[in-house]
C-alpha cells in the first residue's frame, strides 16, 4: 500500500502531470480570475510539491484526508490501493488534475507572464489517430543548472548552422555515447574519440565527432559538428586549448580556433528536443500501443539563440513558414521518414514552443503546429481534463555492450597550434 503511494508521488514529481477526468471525481474548475490560494489549498500545494521525501508524504496524507471530497475520494483510492487498475488510473488523473488546476490559478489569465502562458491545439482539434492523454507541468523538463555548453560557428556563414561548429559541453552524462570508441590523451588525462550519439544508440556519422573526458567532477565534450574522425588530433588539440573560467570551459578570446566566433552559451539541455527544457507538456498517443505514435506540445521560456541551440545536434532542421509563423522544422536525425520529427518556434515574449513527434510523419507534426494557439483559461483547463486512457509509453530497448577500445597509436597525429 505504502509502495503504490510513493511510487506514484515519485511520478508525479518526475514526469509531466497527468490530466484528470472521470465523472465521479472530475474536479470542478475555480474561477478564472482567481489569482490567490486559500490557505488550506496552498498548504495542500506545497505539500504536493514536497511528496517524493518521507516527511512530504507523511504531511500530503494528513492534509488529504481533510482535503476536499472531489480531493480526498479519489486520494483514497489511490492511497488504499485496493481499487481495479482501472479504478486507480482514473483516480490518479483526477488528483493531478485538482493539483494543476488548483495550485495554478495564474496560469492561461489574460495578459499572464510568459511563463505562464499555454500554447497547443484546442481540445477540440482533431490530430488524425492520435489521444490526447494529459496536459500540466511537466517538472522533468525543468532546465539543468549544472553543467553548461558554449557553442562556436564559422564566421564565414551568416547562420553558423549551415555550416561545421564546435562546441564544448560539461555537465552530467556521458558524452561519450554508444558508438566506437577510441582512447585519447585529452588535457593530461584519459578520454575517448566518438561518432556523435544524439540518442540512446542514435548515431549519426555525418553529425560529427565528440572528445569525451572528465574534469573536476564533471563530464566535458568537445563537439565537432560536421567534423569526421579524420580530425580527431585538430579536436584534441583544441580541447587541449580550452580554459575554465567560472566553473566551465571556453577558448580563450586570444585563441579563438581560427575563423570561428562564439554563437551561443547557455545549458545543455538547450541542445535536447527530446527531453527539452519545458514548463509544461500536452501528451498525445495513439490509441493502439502496437504503433507507439506519440506527439507532444511544450513551453519553455528563453531567447533567440536558445531557439536555435536545438539545431546544433541536428541534421534535418530548416526555416519554414507553417501556418503563418517562421518555424524551424523537419527530420532531426534523418532525412525521409523514420525518426523524430520537430516543429519549434518563439513567440515575440519568449514563449519557445515545440511540438514532437515520435512516429507522426512531418505533415502530421506541421499540422499538429498549425493549429497551435494561445489558449485561455477555460481552454487550458479543459485540455487538463480532457485526458483519456492512453496506452503505456514502450519502454527503450537496452543498450548494447560498448565494443573494444582500439589503443593511441591508431590516432592521426596531433595539429599543433
Amino acid at each position: 500500500m505504502r509502495r503504490r503511494w510513493v511510487s506514484w508521488v515519485a511520478l508525479v514529481a518526475l514526469t509531466t502531470v497527468v490530466a484528470g477526468c472521470g465523472a465521479a471525481t472530475k474536479p470542478s474548475p475555480p474561477a478564472a480570475v482567481a489569482t490567490a490560494l486559500d490557505q488550506k489549498t496552498a498548504d495542500l500545494c506545497d505539500a504536493f510539491d514536497g511528496g517524493t521525501t518521507p516527511a512530504g508524504e507523511k504531511r500530503l496524507q494528513e492534509l488529504l484526508a481533510e482535503a476536499p471530497p472531489e480531493l480526498r475520494e479519489p486520494a483514497t483510492v489511490v492511497f488504499g490501493g485496493s481499487g481495479s487498475p482501472q479504478d486507480t488510473q482514473v483516480a490518479e488523473r483526477a488528483v493531478t488534475a485538482w493539483f494543476e488546476v488548483r495550485c495554478h490559478p495564474q496560469v492561461a489569465l489574460p495578459g499572464a507572464a510568459a511563463a505562464d502562458r499555454r500554447f497547443a491545439p484546442p481540445v477540440e482539434v482533431a490530430l488524425g489517430d492520435l489521444r490526447l492523454c494529459s496536459a500540466g507541468r511537466w517538472r522533468s523538463g525543468e532546465r539543468e543548472r549544472r553543467g553548461g555548453v558554449r557553442l562556436y560557428g564559422e564566421t564565414s556563414h551568416a547562420d553558423p548552422y549551415d555550416g561545421p561548429m564546435l562546441g564544448v559541453v560539461w555537465g552530467s552524462g556521458d558524452h561519450g555515447g554508444d558508438g566506437p570508441k577510441t582512447q585519447v590523451r585529452v588535457r593530461g588525462t584519459e578520454g575517448v574519440a566518438a561518432p556523435i550519439t544524439v540518442f540512446q544508440q542514435a548515431i549519426l556519422p555525418e553529425l560529427g565527432t565528440v572528445i569525451a573526458w572528465r574534469e573536476g567532477g564533471l563530464s566535458v565534450g568537445l563537439y565537432g559538428r560536421r567534423w569526421g574522425t579524420d580530425r580527431i588530433g585538430e579536436l584534441v588539440a583544441l580541447a587541449d586549448s580550452l580554459v575554465v573560467v567560472d566553473g566551465g570551459l571556453r577558448f580563450p578570446p586570444t585563441a579563438m580556433p581560427a575563423g570561428h566566433r562564439q554563437v551561443y552559451e547557455g545549458v545543455p539541455q538547450a541542445l535536447q528536443f527530446i527531453v527539452p527544457p519545458a514548463g509544461y507538456q500536452v501528451r498525445y498517443r495513439a490509441p493502439d500501443a502496437a504503433i507507439g505514435a506519440m506527439l507532444s506540445v511544450t513551453g519553455s521560456v528563453g531567447s533567440n539563440d536558445d531557439l536555435h541551440a536545438v539545431r546544433f545536434l541536428s541534421v534535418g532542421l530548416n526555416r519554414k513558414i507553417v501556418g503563418g509563423r517562421e518555424m524551424v522544422v523537419g527530420e532531426p536525425w534523418r532525412q525521409g521518414g523514420g525518426g523524430p520529427v520537430l516543429a519549434t518556434w518563439r513567440e515575440p515574449d519568449g514563449v519557445i514552443v515545440r511540438v514532437l513527434g515520435m512516429g507522426p510523419d512531418l505533415a502530421a507534426v506541421e499540422q499538429a503546429a498549425a493549429t497551435t494557439r494561445e489558449l485561455s483559461r477555460p481552454e487550458w483547463i479543459a485540455l487538463v481534463e480532457g485526458g483519456a486512457d492512453c496506452p503505456p509509453e514502450p519502454a527503450p530497448p537496452p543498450r548494447p555492450a560498448a565494443p573494444p577500445l582500439p589503443p593511441p597509436s591508431s590516432l592521426p597525429p596531433p595539429a599543433r597550434s
